[in-house]
């Protein structure tokens, strides 16, 4: 018998390879995207999470301004009424104080380093009331000062118009009280009544008055916007 050639055998075959050939470049870019996909939503939680630990640590830095600043007004408070005795976490109030007024100072401008870093991460509300309330006139920017015209005339006059620089120049002033009062504290002769002059010492009072209204207030405002640009990611 005569063998009969199966005709199309070999087209059938080239047809199959190049079925298979096609699905497998289809599953091969269906896997390229998935995985860009993932790649690229990896990404973007990376950046998420990057930003949101940035403005966190922000954050902290900028709750924290009040209570150092108060706590500074606090210790030179207690190394007069000690007479320079008093002991502070283990050292004298005397040494204490000084090296602490330097912290502070490297605190505050890492603060402003910090602020600029993140700046394209803040909302642009929150970059222009920290703009306005640290460099400009905070008795302007800051409702409880600006609503009241006599309060916000009592803002702007206070020690000499300081308020009106910003709350930058106005932390510097503060320092400035309380470095002054703590040299003279320790040149003068540091009798009982030079100790009472010292703690109604009117410098002394105007760094209560500016550490536990005006600041407070105004870092209270920055606080809360920044908490929003945080709940707003």
């Amino acid at each position: 018998m005569k063998r009969i050639k199966k005709k199309g055998k070999g087209k059938k075959w080239k047809q199959l390879n190049s079925d298979f050939g096609s699905t497998l470049l289809k599953f091969l870019i269906f896997i390229s995207i998935i995985e860009g996909y993932f790649i690229a939503n990896y990404l973007l939680s990376n950046k998420f999470l990057s930003e949101v630990s940035d403005l966190t640590q922000e954050l902290k830095l900028l709750i924290s301004r009040q209570p150092v600043q108060s706590f500074l007004l606090l210790i030179q408070k207690e190394m007069i009424y000690s007479n320079g005795s008093a002991l502070i976490e283990g050292n004298k109030s005397e040494i204490y104080v000084p090296a602490y007024h330097e912290l502070l100072y490297d605190e505050e401008e890492n603060l402003l380093d910090t602020f600029s870093a993140n700046y394209d991460y803040h909302t642009t509300s929150y970059n222009d009331d920290f703009t306005n309330i640290v460099y400009s006139n905070v008795c302007e920017h800051v409702t409880d000062f600006s609503t009241d015209p006599k309060i916000k005339a009592e803002c702007e006059s206070f020690n000499q118009g300081i308020l009106k620089k910003g709350i930058y120049s106005s932390v510097i002033k503060y320092w400035d009280f309380l470095r002054q009062i703590n040299h003279d504290f320790m040149e003068s002769n540091r009798t009982l009544a030079t100790i009472k002059r010292f703690l109604n010492e009117p410098r002394l009072l105007t760094a209560e008055r500016m550490q536990d209204f005006y600041f407070k207030k105004a870092l209270t405002k920055l606080v809360n916007t920044l908490e929003k640009d945080i709940d707003y990611l």
